[in-house]
């Protein structure tokens, strides 16, 4: 797939998050993740009578998963536009590693956002997710002159 095209496709999910159509955007990402080649390689585990563990069949979903980019913007224009949905979609069907995008200042944004817009959910289900890494969130960063007005605490 050429850049064109990878651009294309971003910015066509891009508009399905802030135009709030949901139902398009799982069709659209699931289509792009569980591709021909992969229903073939589950079905040809079946045909040839491979037994696979649940373990072993949530490594391959997975393995599969992460092969789709995943874009902050997306995380970002879902916040923004307060569609709560389009979180829900970006989290079950893009990998697993969010974090590798979610990084310093991009985080500390993200999380603004969903203070700002009450959006709770998000919050809740980044922190909870497995692979969110404590050690990448700057709370220094967070809690900086934007966020955190020392001059509240001045005259205590």
């Amino acid at each position: 797939m050429n850049v064109k095209n990878t651009n294309k496709i971003s910015n066509s999910l891009s508009q399905m998050i802030y135009n709030k159509q949901n139902d398009l955007l799982k069709n659209v990402i699931k289509q792009k993740i569980f591709d021909n080649k992969f229903i073939l390689t589950l079905l040809s585990f079946y045909e040839e009578k491979i037994a696979l563990s649940k373990q072993q069949l949530v490594n391959i979903i997975n393995k599969e998963k992460s092969k789709f980019s995943t874009k902050y913007e997306w995380y970002y224009k879902a916040l923004c536009s307060n569609n709560i949905e389009a979180l829900k979609i970006l989290f079950d069907y893009c990998g697993n590693d969010h974090n590798s995008f979610l990084e310093g200042y991009e985080l500390c944004e993200l999380f603004d956002e969903a203070i700002e817009n009450n959006n709770y959910f998000f919050i809740e289900k980044l922190i909870n997710y497995e692979s969110f890494n404590f050690n990448r969130f700057n709370i220094e960063l967070f809690l900086s002159k934007k966020l955190f007005n020392f001059s509240l605490f001045s005259s205590l």
